[in-house]
């Protein structure tokens, strides 16, 4: 089994789209590669960003990086979780998270609080306390799929409430049509 690599610049331009939908992480120029010795917190880089004092400066991009990336700490999985829950934050709002702190509340009209564990989680601001473990990523998100019932519902409802406003103007309407040739007659 090789290493594990440490992207460092997954934002939204570096993640693509096949035919069928399924996405794909390019551009691995600044990614680096873990050792498998745990002692050995060495990394193997595909680019040459190490200052002359020995200490990694920040490579990547700074919206999409986590805090310790951006403070030119060492590569490590967590940098890469955090930047992922940047883009899910920004395909969600339009927004990129501001600084390094992400709002304590999101936006209720904008985006349901169902997804506030998995963001805050993901976009937990220490390393040692953010949502890295990608089963239970994933199981965070299938819990907030809709299913095409529930879609199908959602639109059913919301067509029903139209209708509803239509209905109650048409009715207002013609109670002052009545009104208007009952008091001119």
């Amino acid at each position: 089994m090789s290493p594990p690599v440490v992207h460092r610049d997954i934002k939204p331009s570096n993640v693509l789209f096949d035919h069928d939908g399924r996405a794909m992480l390019a551009d691995f120029g600044i990614a680096s590669r873990l050792h498998d010795d745990p002692a050995d917190r060495s990394v193997d880089t595909f680019d040459d960003t190490t200052s002359t004092h020995g200490r990694r400066g920040f490579v990547g991009t700074a919206d999409y990086a986590a805090p310790e990336q951006r403070q030119g700490d060492p590569a490590s999985p967590a940098m890469d979780w955090w930047s992922l829950g940047a883009v899910l934050f920004e395909a969600l709002t339009g927004e990129r998270p501001r600084g390094i702190e992400v709002p304590s509340e999101f936006d209720p009209k904008r985006i349901s609080r169902r997804w506030d564990p998995l963001l805050k989680g993901m976009l937990a601001t220490r390393p040692e306390r953010r949502t890295t473990d990608p089963d239970v990523i994933l199981a965070a998100l299938r819990s907030l799929q809709t299913t095409r019932r529930e879609r199908t519902l959602q639109w059913g409802l919301a067509a029903l409430h139209a209708f509803g406003g239509l209905l109650f103007f048409l009715a207002m309407l013609f109670w002052l049509l009545v009104k208007l040739k009952s008091g001119g007659a």
